[in-house]
């Protein structure tokens, strides 16, 4: 996707709120690149850009005095309202979990379930996280059930949304395996590459090398999401010259598509791509 197309995207991106209405998207494009953009790719954009929203925001809700008063007007409707952190969070454009996570710390701070510094604020994270996955163990039902609604609201936070991408994740590094042994290229996976001692792990790492539009390529890493600027310079930063470093070059699979202008280290040796390879030639190490 070239950049220009990427960038009224995302101008457009603010007037949709739901992901339900992104399919109305779709069909504006071909006039404008000539092809139709998946839905995929533009939900992938989608909940990339609402998470830098709320990073760039997230200082506001930070203090702890701003997080004393979420939590008053919380109790002050808690006896006569309903769906109250729902909609207090569409006032203030925050992810209904990212405030019902706010909520249930000061909940749980001050019914003295939790300390609140040092090792305590540690050890309320981790609770705060289980009790989110499980909203039932919540010992307040009239909150359980509002951070229940909440978890199922969410397009962009929380324990479903972890879920579904780790399980996209997975889907595609199987896809991935799954051509790796029909074209008969041998492998290492992560967990093999871990037991081997290696620090950083690529999806996979090739046993043998492979050609890809001339490029030799020594491991494959499968991103199940769409290559932005910011995503992918921490991911070269975090990740892939150090794979680069270790191996040699390598493909990264943006299955969902990237920002064409970011594909500028092939002569270096790291290429980018929104498929599985066509054409491969498996070098013969023998010559």
């Amino acid at each position: 996707m070239k950049l220009s197309v990427y960038n009224e995207i995302v101008e457009i991106l603010p007037k949709y709120r739901s992901r339900r209405q992104l399919h109305q998207l779709t069909k504006m494009f071909p006039g404008i690149c000539y092809c139709r953009i998946s839905l995929g790719t533009i939900g992938s954009i989608f909940s990339q850009e609402y998470q830098k929203k709320m990073k760039r925001t997230h200082y506001k809700h930070k203090p702890f005095h701003v997080q004393k008063q979420y939590y008053e007007q919380f109790c002050a409707k808690a006896k006569k309202d309903k769906h109250i952190i729902i909609s207090m969070a569409n006032k203030m454009d925050l992810s209904p979990c990212m405030l019902a996570r706010i909520i249930l710390e000061q909940h749980l701070l001050h019914s003295g379930s939790l300390s609140a510094s040092g090792d305590g604020m540690q050890h309320s994270s981790r609770n705060i996280s289980s009790l989110l996955r499980n909203p039932h163990e919540i010992p307040d039902p009239d909150l359980a059930v509002e951070i229940q609604e909440c978890v199922v609201a969410d397009e962009h936070y929380g324990p479903i949304v972890d879920s579904i991408k780790r399980s996209i994740g997975v889907e595609y590094e199987k896809k991935l395996k799954e051509w790796c042994h029909k074209n008969g290229v041998d492998f290492l996976g992560e967990d093999q590459m871990r037991w081997k001692g290696y620090d950083k792990t690529p999806d996979i790492k090739l046993e043998v090398p492979i050609a890809v539009d001339g490029h030799v390529i020594n491991w494959i890493e499968s991103k199940a999401s769409f290559g932005d600027e910011d995503c992918h310079e921490a991911y070269l930063q975090d990740q892939f010259w150090s794979y680069w470093n270790r191996f040699g070059p390598g493909l990264v699979i943006y299955w969902f598509g990237f920002v064409d202008e970011l594909d500028i280290h092939r002569d270096k040796g790291i290429l980018l791509s929104d498929h599985l390879p066509q054409d491969v030639a498996v070098l013969d190490l023998n010559l």
